[in-house]
C-alpha cells in the first residue's frame, strides 16, 4: 500500500516556568505519543516542537538534544514563523492579556494556526480572545488548562480539561496525550474548562485548609503523624489532597511548585465566576480569606500549601514527621481511569 505523506504541524510553546518547561520535555521525550507508528490512534498530521519562547527567562541553547532541532527563540515573531500551533504556558490572566493586547500575538500568527492555552485563566477573558481570535484572523482556540500537580505533569500523567472545535481538538490530541492521561473533551463551549479547572482548585484549597486542622487535632492529640496519615488514607475522609499536600505539610516543604499568589489568583477567578451566576460562596469564600492572609503574613511567591502553617504558628506546634523527609508520589497507571490512584515513595531524594 502507498504510504500518505502527513502533513507537518509544528508547534511552539510560549512560557517556559514549571509548566512551559516539563510540557515542553514531554513532546520531545514521547515522540511514540506524539506521533505513533501506527494503530488506530495514527493520525493525517505529524506533530513537532519546533520552538520556545520566553519574554522573561533566559532559556539556555542546549536545553534540547541537537538532533531536535528546537529553536529558542528570541521574539514572538521568529516563534510565530516556525509554528502552526501555538502553546501558552503562563502564570496569570494579565500575562495572557498582555501577549495579545501589547504584544499582538494574533496578527502575528497565520490562518487555520490553533492557540492552546495551558493557562488557569479568567474564562470571560478566554471566550473574548477566541472569538476575536476566530473571526477576525481565522484562527482555533483550544481552552485546555490541566490539573494534577507538577509531579504528575513530569510523568505525563496529568489530567487535562479541553474546550473548542472538536476537529482541531482531535487533531491536537496527541499532544495533549503526551502530557495528559485523562482528556475530558467539554465541548465547542470556551469557559467551560476554565470553570472546571477553577472549582478543582478551590475544592483542593478547601481540602488543604481541613488537612492543617485535622493534622493538628491529631498531633495535640499526641497521635504518630505517620500512622494517623495512614489512617485517614484508608478512611472516608480520604482525598486526593491528604495523600499528596498533607506529606508536604510533614516535611515542611509546603508544595514548593506552586506560589500562593497563583493559588490566591485562582481562588479569585472562582470568585468572579460565583459572582457572575450570584451563587453565595460561604465555604470556599472562607477559605479564600484564609489563602490571603498566609499570602500577606508570608509572601507572594512562597508556597501555595502553607495556610496549615496558620495555625501551627498560632498554637507554635509544627506539623513534622521524618517519615516524609524524601517523600514523593506518582499514579498508578493501571488503575488511573478510576480516579487518580496515588503511589507513594519515601526514597525519592536517595534515588536523585
Amino acid at each position: 500500500m502507498a504510504t500518505v505523506a502527513k502533513k507537518l504541524r509544528q508547534i511552539g510553546i510560549i512560557g517556559y516556568g514549571n509548566v512551559g518547561r516539563n510540557v515542553a520535555n514531554n513532546l520531545v521525550f514521547r515522540q511514540s505519543i506524539l506521533n505513533p507508528s501506527s494503530g488506530s490512534q495514527e493520525s493525517e498530521y505529524q506533530l513537532k516542537l519546533s520552538c520556545i519562547f520566553d519574554k522573561f527567562k533566559q532559556i539556555p541553547s542546549d536545553t534540547f538534544p541537537s538532533e531536535q532541532n528546537i529553536k529558542i527563540a528570541s521574539s514572538l515573531e521568529e516563534l510565530t514563523s516556525h509554528s502552526d500551533i501555538v502553546v501558552t504556558c503562563l502564570p496569570t490572566p494579565n500575562d495572557i492579556k498582555s501577549l495579545f493586547d501589547d504584544d499582538n500575538l494574533l496578527s502575528l500568527m497565520k490562518q487555520n494556526d490553533i492557540w492552546i492555552d495551558h493557562t488557569t485563566t479568567d474564562y470571560e477573558q478566554t471566550i473574548s480572545l477566541s472569538n476575536k481570535a476566530l473571526n477576525e484572523y481565522g484562527i482555533y482556540t483550544l481552552e485546555a488548562p490541566i490539573t494534577g500537580g507538577i509531579s504528575l505533569l513530569k510523568q505525563g500523567l496529568m489530567t487535562i480539561y479541553i474546550c473548542g472545535n472538536y476537529e482541531k481538538y482531535k487533531e491536537c490530541e496527541p499532544l495533549f496525550q503526551c502530557s495528559g492521561r485523562k482528556l475530558f473533551y467539554l465541548g465547542d463551549i470556551i469557559g467551560n474548562a476554565t470553570v472546571t479547572k477553577v472549582v478543582s482548585n478551590m475544592l483542593a484549597s478547601v481540602n488543604t485548609v481541613a488537612m492543617g486542622e485535622a493534622l493538628m487535632m491529631a498531633e495535640k492529640s499526641g497521635i504518630n503523624l505517620e500512622t494517623f496519615w495512614e489512617a485517614i488514607r484508608f478512611s472516608a475522609g480520604n482525598s486526593f489532597v491528604w495523600e499528596t499536600e498533607a506529606p508536604l505539610v510533614m516535611n515542611g516543604s509546603y508544595d514548593p511548585d506552586f506560589t500562593l499568589e497563583l493559588q490566591c489568583k485562582d481562588l479569585e477567578l472562582g470568585h468572579q465566576i460565583c459572582l457572575k451566576h450570584k451563587i453565595p460562596l460561604e465555604l470556599m469564600g472562607l477559605t479564600q480569606q484564609m489563602y490571603n492572609r498566609a499570602k500577606y503574613k508570608y509572601g507572594d511567591n512562597k508556597p501555595s500549601s502553607l495556610p496549615p502553617k496558620l495555625i501551627e504558628d498560632d498554637l507554635n506546634t509544627p506539623l513534622r514527621n521524618e517519615k516524609f523527609e524524601n517523600w514523593g508520589y506518582s499514579a498508578d497507571t493501571e488503575k488511573i481511569d478510576q480516579s487518580f490512584v496515588v503511589v507513594h515513595d519515601f526514597d525519592t531524594k536517595k534515588k536523585n
